[in-house]
């Protein structure tokens, strides 16, 4: 995808396309999937219409792809054929390269078929697809000239709950005053052709002129949000950089590359190197380009502000009160700023308290004088906040403030954290694309479940260690135990819960000697340890017969940051020294 017009901060420019079977880098596209023309009712097996209903459900292509058009985005037209088995599957491909993708509801019937039921099976093969390739960023508009937008909606949407990964992952939401199915990244949304006229409360017709406009505030609702602009504009960049990078990685290069091959004794290992050079170049491109600072840096961080807390009204969280001001302070100073700020947050709070609870009274019993309590809550710390009965507050709820809310903040650090420090998991949008298989190497997450219930291990095999292997050899593979955490954390990961589920489990490591597992592994491959898929699992099985849940793997620097610490402290050296010398030197 390339840009979407007006989701944030001046990005201007449309989703990407295809028109004619060839994908359009430089411009948007929306597919149109158009009802039958007027000739084919009537035909041998086809339920026939009466000439006020077709002209009501015909779809005027020309108006359509001009009003797009007019918008900078390219819009082609499916027109299906009810004698044409492969409408379905055609109509599928070619929403697999579109962002926007409308489908009218009426698209003409055989007997026995519901009015919707083709409109249904294309939404329902567009999000198939979508799911196999790990999710999408899509909206899927369907266009019509019936006045049931809720019946149709009830409809599409008890049709789609066959998919399990709404359930169990990204649930779908559904808005029946908005006509609209939605959740992170799907949006499905019922508009009305003029056709279907405007009785029908809480929607308003769209006319075809009006429909691109329409559906590009629809999509931007989809796009819209600091990180999702960071991300647009660093693809954008990307593309603008398509042939500079081709210019540097040149053909005249290529027997530099050959020959690098052709001297490594695993010649394999120049696979390796040469996506890292490509995404070094890439990273130059980012940085060159200053995406973070323009689109990260404190004048977006305080639009993004702007856009939660309002100018007069603080943001509400719990019973504290953070107005745009203290917030626009964190952003511009960071951890300088937490010490007043959450004093004052603490002050306002017991402001607010004495004013609807005039004989409030301390810990102690004695009556509260603000002028004194807010020099001890200042002066005293947290003496001070248990005496007034002040709740905790701290930087450490900092998210759950901006979001208003404490259990959707706190996902929100555990869905991050995971971001941050995981390069690909079993779960979610990030799980492995389909072929894929995990192998056993620095940074894999495991999890065993036995009579001692489930147990955590990070592997520290050293990736130049774990291929090449022999096949039918035991290797031993040194893991790191992690802990179920209980106040310290440093690892999230989506693992099993006990009935097959993925859940958020906060795991803790200590890299010691001494918290060192070996299990051992036979290699089948000739080449490395790998998992075998069973249930929709990914196993590891070891000498033992311990079988193993891939969860994850850790990001390349996160993994060898880990086993930095733990090389470190196994050469820790224990020294007994003049102790008043040892202390001069802190």
């Amino acid at each position: 995808m390339v840009e979407q017009r007006g989701i944030a901060q001046g990005i201007e420019e449309p989703p990407t396309g295809v028109l004619g079977g060839q994908r359009i880098l430089a411009q948007g596209k929306t597919d149109v999937i158009e009802p039958p023309s007027v000739e084919l009712a009537g035909d041998e097996g086809i339920d026939t219409e009466p000439p006020d209903e077709l002209s009501k459900n015909i779809l005027k292509a020309a108006p359509l792809i001009n009003a797009f058009a007019d918008n900078g985005v390219i819009c082609s037209v499916i027109r299906p054929d009810l004698k044409d088995e492969k409408v379905v599957d055609r109509a599928i491909a070619v929403a697999s390269v579109a962002d926007i993708v409308v489908v009218d509801w009426a698209l003409g019937k055989k007997q026995g078929e519901t009015e919707g039921q083709r409109a249904k099976e294309i939404i329902k093969g567009i999000i198939e697809n979508d799911l196999k390739k790990r999710g999408r960023l899509r909206l899927i508009a369907i266009y019509t000239a019936e006045n049931i937008p809720g019946n149709i909606l009830d409809e599409l949407y008890n049709y789609i709950q066959v998919f399990k990964y709404f359930k169990d992952h990204d649930e779908l939401l559904k808005d029946s005053q908005k006509f609209t199915i939605q959740n992170r990244s799907l949006k499905i949304a019922v508009l009305l052709k003029k056709a279907a006229g405007d009785h029908v409360p809480n929607i308003r017709p769209v006319d075809f002129d009006e429909l691109p406009e329409k559906l590009q505030e629809l999509f931007a609702g989809l796009n819209c949000g600091l990180l999702p602009s960071v991300t647009l504009r660093a693809i954008a960049a990307i593309r603008e950089g398509t042939h500079h990078l081709l210019a540097v990685l040149h053909k005249d290069l290529d027997s530099a590359l050959v020959g690098h091959r052709t001297l490594l004794p695993h010649p394999e290992d120049a696979e390796g190197f040469c996506e890292d050079l490509v995404s070094d170049e890439i990273r130059s491109i980012l940085a060159l380009k200053k995406i973070g600072n323009t689109y990260a840096g404190e004048s977006a961080n305080k639009q993004w502000i702007g856009s939660k807390i309002e100018q007069k009204e603080p943001l509400e969280y719990k019973t504290f009160h953070l107005t745009r001001a203290d917030a626009f302070a964190l952003v511009e100073k960071g951890e300088g700023a937490h010490k007043k700020i959450f004093n004052e947050m603490r002050i306002d709070w017991l402001a607010r308290k004495l004013e609807s609870v005039p004989d409030f009274k301390d810990i102690t019993g004695s009556e509260v004088n603000i002028e004194t309590a807010k020099v001890e809550i200042v002066d005293i710390g947290d003496i001070a906040w248990k005496k007034y009965k002040i709740p905790p507050i701290g930087e450490k709820m900092i998210p759950q403030m901006l979001k208003g809310n404490e259990v959707l903040g706190q996902q929100a650090n555990l869905d991050f954290s995971r971001l941050c420090s995981l390069k690909r998991e079993a779960f979610g949008l990030r799980r492995p694309v389909e072929g894929w298989i995990p192998r056993l190497t620095l940074g894999t997450i495991l999890q065993l479940r036995d009579s001692d219930g489930d147990r955590f291990f990070l592997c520290l095999q050293p990736r130049c260690d774990s291929v090449r292997l022999e096949k039918d050899k035991v290797w031993n593979f040194p893991f790191l135990v992690l802990e179920k955490a209980s106040s310290k954390l440093n690892i999230v990961a989506k693992c099993f819960d006990k009935d097959d589920k993925p859940t958020d489990k906060k795991l803790f490591y200590e890299p010691k000697p001494r918290n060192q597992v070996v299990f051992r592994f036979t290699s089948i491959t000739e080449d490395t340890i790998e998992a075998s898929e069973e249930g929709g699992k990914f196993i590891f099985q070891d000498k033992e017969n311990n079988k193993f849940f891939w969860v994850a793997d850790l990001k390349d620097s996160m993994a060898q940051k880990i086993a930095d610490e733990l090389s470190a402290r196994v050469g820790s050296v224990g020294l007994d020294e003049y102790e008043w010398l040892r202390r001069k030197a802190r």
